[in-house]
């Protein structure tokens, strides 16, 4: 669940106003209906990767620039055992019933390129196809991953990772009825 702190809607909403963007074309720019834009620009619904990435594109921004609370000198560390509010986030508001859930490891630094996450799978997690500019990587920490990409499926167990072009659109899932633990570092070029 998003912190108080977060307010990732509120910042959306602020970087679109101060580009005169307009809902309709932010909804056309990023192909997610103006319904969910809205939910998410309130704050109702926390968005997942997919949508965050395709929104901070078509405003010209990195993810992190929703994400980060202040910018804080290096290095930034993360400590597995300390999830504060402001590093974690889930698909879905009611965190007894997420698909997916986020802790990011790099939330206030400065100027980054990438943004690392470690990603918890459900096993119930239904296969949702995505596709953004950039690249990503991937590594499995626990259980087994089923990755879709383009017209491929690859199992990944772990200690495997991949590395690919999101562009194409890939799914990933995981297997097993086990929940799975993943390493995700997405890379998204802005203009």
């Amino acid at each position: 669940m998003i912190g108080e702190k977060h307010n990732i809607g509120y910042r959306i909403r602020q970087k679109r106003e101060i580009q005169n963007m307009s809902l309709e074309e932010l909804s056309q720019a990023t192909e997610i209906p103006i319904d969910v834009l809205k939910s998410i620009e309130n704050d109702e619904v926390a968005p997942s990767l997919n949508p965050l990435s395709r929104i901070s594109r078509a405003l010209g921004a990195r993810i992190g620039t929703f994400l980060d609370n202040e910018p804080r000198d290096d290095p930034i560390i993360f400590k597995d055992k300390t999830k504060e509010e402001e590093d974690y986030f889930t698909n879905k508001r009611d965190t007894n019933n997420t698909n997916m859930e986020y802790t990011s490891l790099a939330i206030g630094k400065k100027d980054k390129h990438m943004e690392p996450f470690i990603v918890n799978i459900n096993s119930t997690h239904e296969i949702i196809e995505y596709s953004h500019e950039g690249e990503e990587f991937i590594y499995v920490l626990e259980g087994t991953v089923k990755l879709i990409y383009g017209k491929n499926e690859h199992i990944l167990n772990e200690g495997n990772s991949a590395y690919y072009d999101s562009i194409v659109p890939h799914k990933i899932k995981s297997i097993q009825n086990d929940n799975a633990k993943v390493l995700a570092v997405l890379y998204t070029p802005i203009d």
